[in-house]
């Protein structure tokens, strides 16, 4: 009798340590819960009901030259954009080339380095075909909501930003099993069998497995199309200890051209925004 006044004593006290575990975790993660619910909803549901995904504002595009030894490697080419040129890259992919179909003929893609930087707000992109002599580079900037869809798939937001929502992460787990341990007291077996949890499970095993099958149907292979860059805007540079702003120059009129030309000039622009700032080329 007194063995089993004890264990009702235990189980009560664990159940409070549980419960004040769910409430504390539950409210450090409340925020997190209502911003990553509302986000992946709107993912979610992009194609179904539409629902905007943000904007992407393209802000300057240029080619950049770039010296021999950055185009060893890729690991040469970043350093030389973020050392040198100060353009915040980091992380990099190599995209494989291959071939594709215009106008019923069949071409070959080269491949591609492709790096990319900024935060959850501002993004650089930088695209190089091994072999040329420069770099593509392109800055944009992010709406509200697409910065967080960005925030949401963990991009951009830094190191501080991912170990933060790893707490958020680990919070949901064990709002998980911290609900279903006070759910589950009182109950037995049976009771547990015969539940909304096991519906609920087997509702996520059925779901899950046709949505992992899904791929396996045959899908309409489309041909690439060909999708050729727009003219960038030229810029130069001299070799300094400093890297200078970035130049773009402008020629002098020709001979018998309109009066009201403009001289030859030099405009400077400086990143981010190197190449919207400056006037366009004649």
């Amino acid at each position: 009798m007194e063995n089993a006044a004890t264990n009702d004593i235990a189980r009560g006290r664990t159940h409070r340590i549980v419960r004040q575990l769910h409430l504390w975790i539950g409210a450090w993660g409340a925020i997190a819960a209502i911003l990553f619910g509302a986000t992946g909803f709107v993912q979610n549901h992009r194609n179904a009901m539409k629902l905007p995904q943000g904007e992407s504002t393209e802000l300057s595009k240029a080619e950049l030259e770039v010296p021999d030894a950055a185009r060893a490697t890729p690991d040469a080419l970043r350093d030389w954009l973020r050392d040198d040129r100060h353009i915040p890259i980091d992380t990099f992919r190599s995209q494989p080339g291959g071939t594709a179909e215009l106008g019923g003929q069949r071409m070959k893609q080269a491949g591609r380095w492709i790096f990319n930087g900024g935060n959850a707000r501002v993004q650089w992109t930088a695209e190089y075909v091994p072999g040329n002599t420069t770099v593509q580079v392109r800055n944009s900037e992010q709406s509200l909501m697409a910065t967080l869809l960005r925030l949401h798939k963990g991009v951009g937001g830094g190191i501080a930003w991912i170990l933060l929502t790893d707490t958020f992460a680990l919070s949901m787990v064990m709002l998980g099993i911290t609900g279903i341990v006070m759910w589950g007291r009182g109950r037995n077996a049976r009771e547990m069998l015969v539940s909304v949890f096991t519906a609920a499970l087997l509702v996520v095993v059925i779901v899950g497995a046709s949505a992992m099958f899904e791929g396996f149907r045959s899908v309409r292979v489309l041909p690439v199309k060909h999708n050729p860059y727009s003219s960038p805007i030229r810029v130069n540079f001299t070799n300094t200890t400093s890297p200078p702003p970035f130049t773009t120059t402008r020629s002098a009129p020709a001979s018998g051209s309109n009066s009201n030309d403009a001289p030859a000039s030099s405009e400077h622009c400086s990143p981010p925004h190197f190449a919207s700032a400056c006037p366009p080329t004649r």
